[in-house]
């Protein structure tokens, strides 16, 4: 009966208004049916988007990178067109381990990973990976609005208890989807991101908000993180980092950004004063060059 709330998004009804669907492919990866897009040619750039969001994120990012790299981006488990972990939590961990598994059967081998939000997370996780250490395949990373810590005060506590709670119940995902069908919630959500965001972006972010199965994963998987662990980690990521923060933020505050450079000294900053969680959708030029200028300067040993 819970499976008939949760039938997972149509690809083949989205596809003819996805952003670069020419350029999707569905891989198949241990259990897993992975949402992927490749674009250009050249040394490889693996692109992770955050919480709630999919590959259409980057949908002005994509060719302007493909113009001098290889550049993969994928759908997160659980999320828009992927399928979700099979038979476990979408942990930190568990989320980074799959998508070296992708990685590995693809042969991608990147040369800079590029990671919104949580994907900045994933994307640490990935590089700290004893095995792909060991492979010699850590590289520099841009981090663009990073969740690498806990939310300050109460909201530390409240929002990991609150997404637990939620995800427990199982229609969570199904009454999220359809309050936010009903009640224009997604130009409030979009709003408190301090992102002005183009009307194919409110519309990719709406039909993925009112889908039962991607809601109930993001609930899922927020419910599994434990950024109070991983914020201990941080301080190990040896390979360049860049942050790019947009300081109208209303997601992450701008603060923990701050912080997370006091764990990691050596990493270089790029403020959009004007700009907020979406920074990279609101300037992709912006965000493209700064990365850009950060990759050739430092290159994969």
């Amino acid at each position: 009966m819970l499976d008939a709330l949760y039938p997972a998004p149509d690809w083949e009804r989205q596809r003819h208004d996805w952003p670069h669907s020419a350029h999707s492919v569905f891989v198949r990866c241990g259990d897993m049916r992975w949402h992927v897009q490749q674009m250009g040619q050249g040394p490889a750039l693996v692109l992770l988007h955050g919480t709630g969001a999919s590959t259409h994120t980057w949908r002005d990012i994509l060719p302007l990178l493909a113009q001098d790299y290889q550049v993969i981006a994928m759908d997160l488990p659980g999320h828009a067109f992927s399928s979700p972990l099979p038979q476990q939590s979408p942990s930190l961990p568990n989320v980074a381990q799959a998508v070296l598994a992708l990685l590995r059967q693809l042969r991608v081998r990147p040369v800079a990973w590029v990671g919104h939000s949580a994907g900045a997370a994933i994307a640490a996780q990935c590089n700290l990976d004893p095995q792909w250490q060991r492979e010699g395949e850590s590289a520099p990373l841009i981090a663009l609005n990073p969740a690498w810590l806990p939310m300050p005060g109460s909201a530390r506590w409240f929002y990991p208890l609150a997404a637990w709670v939620v995800a427990r119940n199982p229609l969570s995902g199904w009454i999220a989807a359809k309050q936010v069908q009903h009640t224009g919630l997604v130009d409030r959500l979009l709003a408190q991101t301090g992102s002005r965001v183009d009307a194919t972006g409110r519309r990719c972010y709406e039909y993925l908000l009112t889908q039962p199965a991607h809601a109930r994963y993001v609930l899922q998987l927020m419910a599994a993180w434990d950024l109070h662990r991983f914020a201990q980690t941080l301080p190990q990521l040896r390979m360049p980092v860049q942050m790019q923060i947009g300081l109208a933020d209303g997601t992450i505050p701008p603060k923990l950004a701050d912080q997370a450079q006091a764990l990691l000294p050596h990493a270089t900053r790029v403020d959009w004063p004007t700009l907020g969680h979406l920074a990279h959708e609101e300037n992709p030029q912006g965000c493209v060059k700064a990365l850009s200028d950060f990759v050739r300067s430092n290159p994969k040993p």
